[in-house]
């Protein structure tokens, strides 16, 4: 290997886009090996969708446009016009009322109102409405399976601007229909609200007035009983004057049996206390048994529970500071407050256990011989309730006795007034309830009409335009939608990058597309714009021979082949346009092969007669050097045809007739580029390719697929050929542009040619 063949990977000039994808002259020193278990790439990319458009858009754009026409016909035919009607009620807040504000029978809350809003749209009321004359007539409403759901759907109940009005509206295709239908709901409801009101007034003054009679004939019978009663026991008439009242109709024989019955109580359990500790054996308990007792004790200590709270202040003033400041961990406020919470805790601690210890040694005190000093109190105790029981049992025995000697009915007699009097004061309240409530029936109502039902004459909507809109919208979608998705069902290649990320195939650079125009015979006649485009191609092409020059190994890695996956995606192009550059470039002798000997177009590329070629070589029909042919309009360029099979072409193309053939043609050309067959409609591809040097895949933008792409690298992968990258053909020239700036530098030869015959005319 030469010296200059020696160059360092790390000295070339390299400029490469993410992923290690060439964007110009990037030339590796070794082939990156094929890897398709890459990361499975994102589709529905902004890039990606910009893409499928800028490629269907001259199909999607006419389909989405023609779509959303015919949708939004069929939208205005079938259109039908609303109109709506609306009503004003008033619902108050509070019940309106004449003397006694809490007599009303209802709810003075929110829930009154919202009650109120849905009996309106209840099947209650509106079965009622489908019942009036006029609404049962509604077209609309006749050509609706369910009318009663139709009309609670459409029915509206809306609050004006946080106001006591609210708004019923309902919307039809005839004003009329629309203001029958609101007209027959407010009325409908009234009638049910006015007369349930009056129907649960009514009922509840009834039931006063029964009670309240009842009432008043138990008062009268206890004022008889009272009055006989006080005859016989004292002859005097106790209605003499006034009614007597409870508190005074409390004998003092009862104020002393209750006395008495409370302290009984309280000895009785003052006796089952001592009986316990007397049965307690005597014994001195452990800390570990009064734990609980103690720390409950401990707790609830007035000190204990003054440090605490000084504790919480402080915790409370963190809190502050850690709301107001973002670096409290800092701040010098807060470090002295936990400083001091850090004390106070320590000194409560300190505290309690000090505080416990001082209350088991004054338990350990009072359990001392057999717990005597508490057995003592509860005796002593004990002795005075029973001197009091005993005081009151010889009062309670005396008054007794005092209504013993009236003939026993003073008791009774006392009873009796408290029951009357009791009776007396029910009946005053229900008496008044039943006036309240039959005064406030006479108060405003709650809920009014505030203004007539009313129908607009122009309908909601001239034309449905959301509707119109989103159909429209969608319509126009729909064909870039199934674009997209055929696309992305396809995976066609997009661009450069997406080929490297699916297929991990390095990159050797981007071919333009040539132009196809037709080419004027005057240069004059050639636009500058044809101009840039042509030159643009040849500087991919020349993009491309730089890169496989310094990809190869050394001096002897000099035969290229070109193949792709399927027909149709510029090998042929990019072989022709490949040998020209290396041609021109190092002028020496430069060979191209057509090895497609089922579709040759190199010929016709070359613009070479067709004739006998590689297929009459191999089958020995023809010498190398009469098959081989100078092509006229190209300097040192050579072309081997394809030439006619009459049988198969894969058995003339055996791995040994390819290799013997090409160590014949090594020496005599300097560059040897076959154009093979697609791999995956022709076996001989692999043998083609496998005799070569190097290869490489070609794509064509918009037309490979991802999926095809690879199946072949793994094919010419598994036959052992040396893939040395792939090639991207197809490439528009403004994004070659823009991506390459093929611009720079460039000269329109063709102008200063112009510009030098005129002025040698003048």
């Amino acid at each position: 290997m030469s010296d200059h063949t020696k160059t360092d990977e790390t000295q070339l000039p390299i400029r490469r886009v993410d992923n290690g994808i060439v964007k110009h002259d990037a030339y590796h020193r070794h082939p990156r090996p094929v890897n398709n278990s890459g990361p499975a790439p994102s589709h529905f990319t902004p890039k990606f969708l910009l893409w499928v458009f800028s490629r269907s858009w001259k199909v999607v754009v006419p389909v989405g446009v023609l779509l959303a026409a015919a949708t939004a016909a069929v939208l205005l035919y079938t259109y039908v016009p609303q109109f709506a009607a609306s009503g004003l009620i008033k619902i108050e807040d509070i019940q309106p009322y004449v003397a006694f504000q809490q007599a009303a029978v209802g709810s003075n809350n929110g829930s009154f109102i919202r009650t109120q809003i849905e009996l309106m749209r209840s099947p209650v009321v509106l079965r009622e409405v489908l019942s009036d004359q006029r609404v049962g007539a509604a077209s609309h409403l006749n050509k609706t399976p369910d009318r009663l759901s139709h009309l609670r759907k459409n029915l509206q109940i809306k609050q004006v601007g946080g106001s006591e009005l609210y708004e019923v509206s309902y919307s039809a295709p005839s004003p009329q229909e629309a203001s029958d239908v609101v007209g027959a709901v407010i009325q409908q409801y009234f009638a049910r609200q006015s007369d349930e009101g009056y129907r649960r007034v009514q009922r509840v003054v009834d039931l006063l007035e029964k009670e309240r009679t009842r009432r008043q004939l138990e008062v009268e019978r206890l004022q008889t009983y009272v009055i006989d009663l006080s005859r016989e026991v004292t002859g005097k008439d106790p209605f003499g004057q006034n009614v007597v009242d409870v508190e005074k109709a409390i004998s003092p024989l009862a104020s002393l049996h209750q006395q008495l019955t409370e302290i009984e109580v309280r000895i009785e359990i003052l006796k089952a206390e001592l009986q316990s500790i007397e049965e307690t054996p005597i014994v001195t308990q452990t800390h570990e048994d009064r734990t609980g007792s103690i720390d409950l004790e401990v707790s609830m200590h007035a000190e204990v529970r003054q440090r605490e709270q000084a504790i919480l202040a402080l915790e409370s003033q963190m809190r502050q500071i850690q709301q107001l400041t973002k670096q409290w961990r800092e701040n010098g406020s807060y470090k002295s407050l936990s400083d001091a919470r850090k004390h106070a805790r320590t000194e409560l601690t300190e505290f309690k256990a000090a505080l416990r210890e001082q209350l088991l040694a004054a338990r350990e005190s009072d359990r001392q011989v057999g717990g005597q000093s508490v057995a003592d109190h509860k005796r002593e105790e004990l002795a005075s309730l029973e001197i009091q029981e005993r005081t009151l049992r010889r009062r309670f025995e005396k008054e007794l006795a005092n209504v013993q000697e009236g003939g026993g009915k003073g008791a009774e007699l006392e009873f009796a007034k408290a029951e009357l009097a009791r009776e007396e004061k029910v009946f005053e309240l229900i008496a008044a309830r039943k006036l309240a409530l039959q005064t406030e029936s006479k108060a405003p109502a709650r809920v009014e009409v505030v203004d007539e039902v009313t129908a607009s004459p122009v309908p909601l909507e001239a034309a449905p335009w959301k509707k119109l809109v989103l159909a429209c919208g969608l319509a126009m979608a729909a064909p870039f939608g199934l674009a997209v998705l055929r696309e992305a069902s396809l995976r066609r290649v997009s661009d450069a990058e997406q080929l490297f990320e699916d297929t991990r195939l390095r990159i050797l650079g981007e071919i333009s597309t040539f132009p196809t125009r037709r080419v004027a015979a005057n240069p004059r006649q050639i636009p500058r714009k044809l101009r840039k485009e042509m030159f643009a191609f040849a500087e991919s092409i020349d993009a491309l021979r730089m890169s496989l020059t310094f990809s190869a190994d050394s001096e002897q890695q000099r035969i290229v082949a070109i193949t792709s996956a399927n027909s149709g995606e510029g090998k042929s192009s990019v072989s022709v346009a490949l040998g020209m550059s290396f041609a021109n470039a190092t002028r020496r002798r430069t060979l191209i092969i057509d090895g497609d000997m089922r579709d040759p177009s190199v010929t016709d590329l070359l613009d070479v007669p067709a004739g006998p070629g590689l297929c009459e070589v191999l089958g020995g029909k023809l010498s190398l050097n009469e098959a081989i042919q100078p092509v006229p309009a190209t300097e040192h360029l050579f072309v081997l045809r394809a030439g006619s099979c009459a049988g198969a072409p894969h058995h003339l193309a055996q791995p040994q007739r390819l290799q013997k053939l090409v160590e014949a043609l090594r020496g005599d050309f300097r560059t040897i580029v076959i154009d093979t067959p697609p791999v995956l409609g022709a076996s001989e591809a692999l043998s083609l390719c496998r005799s070569a040097d190097m290869t490489v895949v070609c794509a064509r933008r918009g037309v490979s697929r991802i999926r095809q792409i690879k199946i072949a690298s793994e094919k010419l992968e598994n036959a052992g050929v040396s893939i040395v990258g792939s090639v991207l053909s197809g490439v528009p020239p403004r994004g070659y542009g823009y991506a390459y700036a093929y611009g720079y530098g460039y000269r329109d030869d063709t102008q200063e040619q112009i510009e030098s015959d005129d002025a040698g005319r003048r």
